[in-house]
């Protein structure tokens, strides 16, 4: 079969183009930049009607959308993503004869599956998943009213929660596990999946279309879900017994806390949760029973339970970059605090003349007293600064030979301050290290932190 797969750059659709193609397909990966000449470029921004996508779908047989965005921007808002750029592609997959689709959504988006329009339920649901269930219907719809001759095949796929040792939200969760202590907003249930089955189970559906009889339905839905549901609290605590850590301590945070704690987030660039996402975390996002069975039937197998997602031979590993994931972004917050307040000293939060009185030793004329004590304050306030907004390896080496060279300076000029016994040189030591560490690490590692949102809304990350 020809495959074009949609998002194929993405964690679920780099592990369905491998998938795939050892099942013997033939993988075109439709993504935004090509990584080799057979990739075709797609912007689902962009590509919103059926006339961009008919001359890309030329000798496809199952074409596979596993697009999706967890943060809305100007021209990537969720509407536009899920919604209006799926429904042209499905448009035009009809038109050009493909024998089916497979559509990538959401454990949540359904308002019923035989529902072709929009219920008071679906339009109390979040942007992420009332986007999602708008393709879903669109696509059932069309199919549906499909001459009988020409009639395409529909799968509806709504997983849960998808783990990957390199997927976004599994790496935050792991992060959580990782904590010692652990404050988690009021949350519902996950049926978590691994990868591997999902990607399992899609497979089987392209089998399935390969060899469809007339009587199969049209258009078919299946959950996809893992082994058992837990509570984000459970799951947490699964992971961390996979990753070799002891019990962790915590507690829930408070429905008002949690609202207070998302209002305050929006304002970052990438916010890690927003008033969506308590939405979506609180309510339960588990399959029935007859559900289950019917993914095995496909699967041919039961899934895996969450307690073997985390492989013995990289729990270690992957324990090490979880401690990574929250320890280097807070130990650059504390850094810049750290040069920020000794720039507020100096600039009179403690007495100038104080200040002035410490330099007295150098012997410095007035003038070039104020000036020493001001332009070090402007180069502490820099370094702040360019830790919380332009962290890289050139910037720590700056700052571990401003350290030295200060240093050198008080063990020279003032080697008193080493026996004092609050230790105020003593402490640079630390302080160096932190920042050779931040040095050794990779650009990636020691830059921003990219925090995903939790939630339903990574729950197809």
């Amino acid at each position: 079969m020809k495959i074009l797969l949609c998002g194929a750059d993405g964690f679920i659709g780099r592990h369905l183009k491998a998938t795939l193609g050892r099942a013997g397909h033939t993988v075109i990966a439709a993504q935004l930049r090509k990584s080799v000449p057979e990739d075709v470029v797609v912007d689902y921004r962009q590509d919103i009607t059926a006339a961009h996508w008919l001359p890309r779908l030329h000798g496809i047989d199952v074409v596979i959308n596993a697009v999706g965005t967890f943060a809305e921007k100007a021209d990537a808002d969720f509407t536009r993503i899920h919604a209006t750029t799926p429904c042209a592609l499905f448009s035009a997959c009809a038109e050009a004869g493909v024998h089916g689709v497979i559509q990538l959504s959401a454990l949540g988006a359904e308002g019923g599956e035989e529902e072709e329009n929009q219920t008071s339920h679906e339009k109390d649901l979040p942007p992420f998943l009332r986007s999602k269930g708008e393709a879903d219907r669109f696509l059932a719809r069309l199919v549906r009213r499909q001459p009988s001759e020409r009639k395409m095949q529909a799968w509806v796929v709504r997983p849960s929660l998808v783990y990957g040792d390199d997927g976004a939200s599994a790496a935050l969760l792991r992060q959580l596990a990782s904590l010692p202590f652990l404050v988690l907003p009021l949350a519902g249930k996950v049926q978590p999946i691994h990868i591997d089955d999902l990607c399992a189970l899609v497979t089987a559906i392209v089998a399935r279309i390969v060899i469809a009889e007339d009587s199969a339905p049209p258009v078919q839905f299946v959950t996809a879900v893992g082994a058992r549901a837990l509570t984000l609290r459970e799951l947490i605590a699964v992971y961390r017994r996979g990753l070799g850590f002891g019990r962790s301590f915590g507690f829930t945070l408070p429905r008002f806390a949690a609202e207070i704690v998302a209002s305050l987030a929006a304002g970052l660039t990438q916010p890690w949760i927003t008033r969506d996402t308590l939405r979506l975390l609180r309510k339960d996002n588990t399959a029935e029973r007859a559900q289950m069975l019917a993914m095995e039937a496909l699967l041919g197998h039961a899934p895996r339970d969450p307690a073997s997602f985390i492989d013995a031979a990289t729990a270690r590993a992957l324990a090490a970059d979880a401690v990574l994931g929250w320890s280097i972004p807070f130990l650059r917050l504390t850094l810049a605090f750290l040069w920020i307040f000794t720039a507020a000293l100096s600039f009179g939060l403690y007495p100038v003349q104080e200040s002035l009185r410490l330099l007295a030793p150098f012997e410095f004329s007035t003038h070039t007293a104020y000036a020493a004590l001001y332009a070090g304050a402007v180069f502490d306030l820099l370094c702040g600064l360019l830790t919380l907004c332009y962290p890289r390896r050139a910037l720590w080496v700056v700052q571990i030979a401003l350290i030295a060279v200060y240093t050198v300076l008080i063990s020279f000029w003032l080697p008193h301050w080493w026996l004092h016994p609050f230790g105020p040189v003593t402490k640079n030591l630390p302080i160096l290290a932190l920042l050779v560490l931040l040095a050794a690490l990779p650009e990636a590692s020691s830059g921003k932190a990219h925090i995903v949102q939790t939630g339903n809304a990574a729950r197809n990350s």
